[in-house]
């Protein structure tokens, strides 16, 4: 028998049924894997998009690194301060990444483009068309 490349100390062994179970955990194992991949490139193109915003707002504006690392600090702050939202159907707290009560399974309104990135609930692009104003990152999509 060939080792297995990823799971070198995992041989099957035992009954159909072991050895079944043993696959299916490789093939989640691979497919996490994947996943945190992908994870990682998106993470490494929106820091690089950071710092190109930045660049921008330093040449055209002249932001310094100081007064970028203060807003930070003040924004963290404020959100570490933030009472959860509750349900409007119900009153109980709403998850903030989900924006829907897990009680009676209301929509929370969505206040500003930021929780959208939270959520990743980003509208998508049109192929081929520009974005439109709707879809700015300062506007809300139908408010």
């Amino acid at each position: 028998m060939i080792p297995d490349p990823l799971f070198p100390m995992l041989a099957p062994s035992g009954t159909l049924a072991d050895r079944n179970t043993l696959d299916e955990a490789k093939a989640e194992i691979r497919s996490l894997r994947e996943a945190m991949a992908e994870l990682q490139r998106r993470l490494e193109k929106q820091a690089v998009l950071v710092r190109a915003l930045f660049a921008l707002l330093s040449g055209k504006h002249g932001l310094t690194e100081a007064e970028l690392i203060a807003r930070y600090r003040e924004i963290e702050a404020a959100r570490a301060g933030v009472q959860p939202k509750s349900c409007p159907e119900c009153g109980r707290s709403v998850n903030q990444r989900t924006h829907r009560c897990i009680y009676c399974g209301a929509a929370c309104e969505i206040e500003s483009a930021f929780e959208f990135l939270e959520l990743g609930a980003w509208p998508k692009p049109r192929p081929g068309l520009p974005p439109s104003e709707e879809h700015g990152i300062t506007t809300r999509p139908g408010g």
